[in-house]
């Protein structure tokens, strides 16, 4: 195996980091928090810094942990205190604030990678064969809401409907028929007889 086709709910830093330990190439849209550009924002690598569109600066102030660690750029509330665009760049708030997780990069190498051409490619082959199958798991095989208490009968519940599945598609299968070989065996001797019909004028 060396490519992973997914959707965005698998989007995520361990799954990235996972990846990239295993040197598999992922496939997978980034979950919609994430921003490749930031609008209104120069990030200034350098320096870690952004620079805002008002020319003022969101320094790095530190690490915070939610769902992964991520970085903060926070700018001055002095800055924002008469800024002409204040009300629609941080409403209410003193100051702006922007966070990055640390695994950025990885975020932004998946961007580029699925919006490639083969990236397009492998999104419409996951739309084609995978995401039809769930689909009728879900609507059609009662996998829908699961009520069973516990993981290994939950697991049941899949495994009987994915049988079910494969059943349903061994009946519809059309093996393709044999090839005559009577017909094919008489037709070729009818031809060598016209050709020695022929012959004799």
């Amino acid at each position: 195996m060396e490519e992973v086709l997914a959707d965005t709910n698998y989007s995520s830093t361990e799954t990235l980091e996972m990846l990239l330990k295993m040197g598999l190439t992922g496939y997978i849209p980034n979950f919609g928090r994430f921003k490749p550009d930031r609008a209104g924002f120069t990030y200034i690598e350098k320096h870690d810094h952004y620079i805002c569109s008002q020319g003022k600066l969101l320094k790095y102030k530190g690490l915070k942990k939610s769902h992964s660690l991520s970085k903060q750029y926070i700018s001055s509330t002095s800055d924002c205190k008469d800024c002409p665009i204040r009300s629609s760049c941080i409403g209410k708030s003193n100051q702006k604030m922007i966070t990055e997780t640390l695994s950025r990069p990885l975020f932004q190498q998946m961007d580029q990678r699925v919006k490639s051409r083969k990236g397009q490619r492998m999104k419409k082959k996951r739309h084609s064969s995978v995401e039809p199958v769930i689909g009728t798991l879900v609507n059609y095989l009662n996998i829908k809401q699961l009520k069973t208490i516990g993981l290994l009968s939950a697991n049941k519940c899949l495994i009987m409907s994915a049988i079910a599945y494969n059943l349903k598609k061994l009946i519809k299968f059309k093996q393709p028929s044999p090839p005559d070989w009577a017909a094919m065996i008489i037709a070729n001797l009818s031809e060598k007889k016209c050709c020695s019909i022929y012959t004799r004028f």
